[in-house]
């Protein structure tokens, strides 16, 4: 329910009413994340791992006894590979959740895998704020050359 005609630098109401929808997507978006669990297995079906919606490891299951015949250090490496493929995949399930206008194009599944530069996604999500700082605002952009002198234009009576 915003408009879309410009708004003064100080239409506190307005900043506020933006504010106050940005919190509930984001307690909408945390509520899903909290209900949200990854389930993978391995390759050979041996194992599976449980992540919860912050990729945290929360259960490993053998679903067979196959694992008894196995080095340790096999045995150690499916478990690195399934535990590192189930948190990419959660990786991609909070990309779905995230809103979309959170954080832009940031690719969360490459900062989760490691596969980003995270200097290049802090610049995507700080740049809007260093370009403008009302950005944040919708229709509360300055022309180039106008000062904020705090009076509130747009008021009547």
């Amino acid at each position: 329910m915003s408009s879309d005609a410009p708004r003064s630098p100080l239409d506190m109401s307005s900043a506020l009413q933006a504010l106050e929808e940005q919190q509930a997507k984001l307690a909408e978006f945390q509520r899903k994340l909290a209900e949200t669990t990854t389930r993978v297995e391995s390759p050979n079906r041996m194992v599976a791992v449980v992540l919860d919606g912050q990729a945290e490891l929360r259960e490993i299951k053998f679903l067979n006894t196959d694992y008894r015949t196995m080095a340790p250090a096999e045995l150690g490496g499916i478990l690195l590979r399934t535990i590192q493929q189930g948190r990419a995949k959660a990786a991609e399930k909070v990309q779905e959740l995230m809103p979309a206008e959170a954080f832009g194009d940031v690719d969360l599944h490459g900062l989760a895998s490691g596969e980003a530069d995270l200097g290049e996604m802090l610049g995507q999500i700080m740049r809007p704020a260093l370009e403008d700082p009302l950005g944040g605002f919708p229709g509360q952009r300055r022309t180039q050359g106008e000062a904020d002198d705090g009076w509130d234009r747009g008021r009547t009576g």
